[in-house]
């Protein structure tokens, strides 16, 4: 099976600009780009809707940062956690 490749934000614009600008079909842009007409209509929904703002670069990875006084909290519940653990375990421990 084929993987899915996405179009890159530069591609997006281009295939819209021509959709929109010089008036081209999907079918005509489908053909020369080599993508699928529902991937240019798609794209061409979100150009309608934001601009060039729809294909802005996206960071999914990133996350908010942790306040240090958040992370000393979660750490110190942790830690609070693991003790009790321990504390319950330990005499197993010492029966081997």
């Amino acid at each position: 099976m084929k993987k899915r490749q996405g179009l890159n934000r530069e591609l997006k614009l281009q295939i819209c600009k021509e959709r929109f600008e010089e008036g081209k079909s999907t079918n005509e842009l489908a053909k020369k780009y080599n993508v699928c007409q529902r991937t240019i209509i798609r794209a061409s929904n979100e150009y309608r809707k934001s601009g060039e703002e729809a294909f802005a670069e996206k960071n999914k990875k990133a996350k908010p940062e942790e306040s240090l006084e958040n992370k000393i909290k979660r750490l110190e519940k942790e830690n609070e956690f693991l003790r009790r653990i321990q504390k319950e375990l330990l005499p197993y421990a010492k029966k081997k």
